[in-house]
């Protein structure tokens, strides 16, 4: 799996272009939704954000001990027993209750440090925060805590419900929301910064954009605001198979061949996070052409027609998310075939992919194409080459461990890879470090891949590959 780090700056910085009066606060929880918090979080430092947003106090404690120094809110309440690990770690909280913002102000009084809160008002989405309603006789108790404790009321914020959907509705919210900060005010309380919107509410009604906004999933290429694709998704071709017509192809047999076919086997399945939803619907691509899914997606691995594109072996790299060449699967499309939101797509990509951060435009990232001036080796846009650079594949020669082909990948520069931040380890076409400047990540020496000398000239490698994956006979239905 490719993480464009590139990308995700380019995004922050069109965002904060089109709205130029909004300082960005990036909802990074969920492990930057799946693409590694700490890659996204120092992506993002030169991108002049105000802050990072995370929902617990374990994902802002793993920013900091990435040494991440930049502010951290948490959006979700947290028990009082939090509190010290709040405090002790510089992050800030979000409140929704007078016994939580108690709870934080006795503790950073002891520590005798001042603690910067976000006040929730809730204006409709009946989850978390204050009612919008209940703000005028919770002002003056708000207002005494903030006296009596070192307290910063750092910012107030709401949250829309629809604002993609119903403008109605998100105006709705917006005055009800502006009726809570005057109930602020009258109580001579004053509420900080003021944000309420994602960025596809910002864009669409601009006066909502308000002091911050919180760009999510636009900041990784998804959304209405849609920016440049940041991920991309690879699994090798464990198999190719021809049958005959009548075939059944994987669990349940749910498809049968109506003529003669070719069938590839990928070492990737819902294990990975490619969705069961994708069975019979969904498509990969090899050498910039669609290969349709057939049959079950199983935990380890899928099945593939690759009738079409008859050049295909063992060994060869399919694309599941991203581009090759002038085709490309998107996360729109995979949503749309899953019948699911984004969200869930990015969320649900199994920490079993390597992560591997690329940076666009990387002189590593040079494409090679087949001998004989054929097509372009999975495109030519650069799209997949530090997966090609990492793992050392400018032509057909694969790698052989104990005399026979390695088809499951180098199970020991995989765990190498897995969690790393890299800039395509050796370059395809120079065959040497590519030197460019890396980011650190916990338990990194020096923030770049340092391959085993013994796999130096190895050239081939794993791809959406677990250490052992493909090994056996898969056991286990879904």
């Amino acid at each position: 799996m490719e993480v464009d780090l590139s990308a995700i700056r380019r995004n922050a910085q069109r965002l904060a272009a089109l709205l130029p009066g909004s300082r960005l606060l990036p909802m990074i929880k969920a492990d930057g939704y799946g693409l590694g918090a700490v890659r996204v979080a120092h992506a993002l430092s030169s991108a002049d954000v105000w802050g990072l947003g995370v929902a617990t106090a374990e994902e802002g404690a793993v920013l900091r001990s990435a040494e991440y120094s930049g502010r951290i809110v948490v959006f979700s309440p947290l028990p009082s027993r939090d509190a010290a690990d709040i405090v002790q770690g510089e992050l800030e909280p979000a409140v929704t209750s007078l016994e939580a913002l108690e709870a934080f102000g006795r503790v950073a009084a002891g520590a005798g440090a001042r603690l910067p809160v976000h006040l929730e008002v809730d204006t409709g989405m009946a989850r978390l925060g204050v009612p919008a309603g209940s703000v005028r006789s919770w002002a003056s108790d708000l207002a005494r805590l903030l006296a009596d404790y070192p307290l910063t009321l750092a910012s107030t914020f709401t949250h829309f419900h629809s604002a993609d959907s119903d403008e109605a509705a998100t105006r709705a919210q917006w005055a009800e929301f502006q009726g809570a900060l005057t109930s602020l005010r009258d109580e001579g309380i004053e509420p900080g910064l003021v944000h309420a919107a994602n960025s596809a509410a910002a864009l669409r009604y601009k006066e909502v954009a308000a002091d911050v906004i919180r760009p999510g999933i636009t900041l990784f290429g998804g959304g209405e605001a849609s920016g440049e694709p940041v991920v991309s998704v690879f699994a090798r071709v464990l198999d190719v198979r021809e049958v005959g017509p009548g075939q059944t192809v994987s669990y349940g047999a749910t498809y049968r061949t109506s003529e003669r076919s070719r069938l590839a086997t990928l070492a990737i399945g819902y294990a990975d996070g490619v969705r069961f939803e994708l069975s019979n619907r969904g498509h990969v691509l090899l050498s910039g052409v669609r290969a349709p899914v057939r049959g079950a997606v199983c935990m380890d691995v899928m099945v593939v027609d690759v009738t079409a594109i008859p050049d295909v072996r063992p060994g060869d790299i399919a694309t599941v998310l991203g581009r090759d060449g002038e085709e490309e699967i998107t996360l729109r499309e995979l949503t749309e075939q899953c019948g699911t939101i984004e969200y869930e797509i990015l969320t649900g990509l199994s920490p079993r992919l390597p992560r591997i951060s690329v940076e666009s435009g990387c002189p590593c990232r040079l494409r090679e194409r087949r001998g004989g001036g054929g097509p372009a080796r999975r495109g030519s846009s650069g799209e997949g080459a530090g997966v090609r650079a990492l793992l050392g594949v400018p032509g057909r020669r694969g790698a052989r461990v104990d005399g026979r082909p390695d088809l499951h990948g180098l199970q020991r520069r995989e765990r190498r890879v897995s969690g790393r931040d890299l800039c395509g380890a050796r370059g395809v076409g120079h065959g040497r470090r590519c030197g460019r400047p890396t980011l650190r990540a916990p338990g990194d020496r020096d923030g770049r891949l340092d391959p085993d000398p013994s796999l130096r000239d190895v050239q081939a490698g794993s791809v959406g590959v677990r250490p052992g994956a493909g090994d056996r006979e898969h056991q286990s239905r879904r």
